[in-house]
């Protein structure tokens, strides 16, 4: 421990540490309104970011489900088509891989809005955890949606079958 036998410097010695303190102060105010600008700027930003990101998927679901329906709408026109000039198995036939085909866009459709769906969750993530639990959510969705159809698939065929055998 130093001892100052002198007021005068220790006077002195108190004004030089007021005057550090003082400016660590400032230092520091200036820091605390640095950084309270900088997470305002990324707060809006992410803000931003997730309406632009929510637009963007609005506008993709919406197109994607426009051009589905024209899809849709396409098959159903063909197949009325096609019953009308082909005999009573062909048109059974036709009938059925119309309901097929109509099927597989509805489970397109389906799955492209479960696509936005996962996104729109994707763009409110905070963790790794909530990542984990939308991608097993959106794997174990998109399986059994193509599960379902190859089940439907199997059974056209099989009904098919049985057209071709009761023609012949």
């Amino acid at each position: 421990m130093v001892v100052v036998s002198n007021r005068g410097e220790s006077a002195k010695a108190e004004d030089t540490a007021k005057e550090t303190m003082d400016k660590a102060k400032d230092l520091a105010d200036r820091g605390r309104e640095t950084a309270a600008k900088a997470g305002e700027r990324i707060a809006a930003t992410a803000e931003r970011t997730t309406e632009e990101g929510h637009a963007t998927a609005a506008r993709m679901v919406d197109h994607n489900m426009a051009e589905m329906g024209k899809g849709t709408a396409a098959v159903t026109d063909f197949a009325r088509r096609a019953g009308e000039t082909v005999g009573r198995a062909s048109a059974q036939t036709a009938k059925a891989e119309s309901d097929l085909v109509g099927y597989w866009l509805s489970l397109a459709r389906d799955q492209v809005k479960h696509n936005m769906d996962t996104w729109r969750r994707v763009l409110a993530i905070r963790d790794v955890r909530e990542l984990i639990e939308v991608q097993s959510d959106f794997y174990c969705a998109s399986l059994n949606r193509l599960a379902e159809g190859l089940s439907r698939q199997v059974d056209l065929a099989g009904h098919l079958l049985q057209i071709e055998k009761r023609a012949s």
